[in-house]
């Protein structure tokens, strides 16, 4: 049976994909970044690009869940094949992709629901554990990146 070239050539390798994922963990820090000096602004009374916020936190749920999860997970899945004694970390990391994706949306719903001149929109807002949500975000991305690099 002959497979057509085309589908030799233009199908990603693990290792591009990988560094489409390495690319992609760059842009959401970015994005993390963004947000959180929009919380800071919050925080000191200042009025949030509320705008900037729901278009970042709209792609990071949406392209997250929909496209770069599946993308580790089907990575993951490829290295358990490898080295089944990472099954419990890696087990971990899908998890926390459920558990960051909701409270992803419930920031989302909370920032499209907000009106940011109400103190109580503010409040909620700078206390919704953003930067609790930031900092497991960015420790999921760096162990992500951890358990993949084990696998090249």
């Amino acid at each position: 049976m002959n497979i057509p070239k085309r589908l030799l050539t233009d199908y990603p390798t693990m290792s591009d994909t990988i560094a489409a994922l390495n690319r992609e963990h760059s842009n959401i820090e970015k994005m993390l970044e963004l947000l959180e000096t929009e919380i800071l602004a919050i925080e000191v009374g200042k009025t949030p690009d509320n705008r900037l916020m729901q278009d970042i936190m709209r792609y990071m749920a949406q392209y997250s869940d929909r496209f770069h999860h599946p993308k580790e997970d089907l990575i993951f899945a490829q290295l358990l094949r490898r080295d089944p004694d990472i099954r419990a970390e890696v087990q971990e990391l899908i998890e926390e992709h459920v558990s960051i994706g909701l409270a992803g949306r419930e920031f989302t719903e909370l920032v499209s629901a907000s009106h940011v001149d109400s103190v109580d929109a503010r409040e909620r807002l700078a206390t919704f554990g953003f930067f609790l949500h930031s900092s497991t975000a960015r420790t999921h991305i760096e162990r992500g990146n951890k358990i993949v690099s084990i696998g090249q």
